[in-house]
């Protein structure tokens, strides 16, 4: 049971991180484009 209560947290972790890099990456991409343009 807290290993199942571990695992759901690191995934959840993963998940929170994984969502802010994408949201770097698009936010700098954006940016880029908006100075090219």
């Amino acid at each position: 049971m807290i290993l199942l209560m571990f695992w759901y947290l690191k995934s959840w972790i993963v998940l929170m991180l994984l969502g802010i890099f994408c949201n770097i990456v698009l936010g700098l991409s954006f940016s880029l484009v908006y100075v090219i343009s």
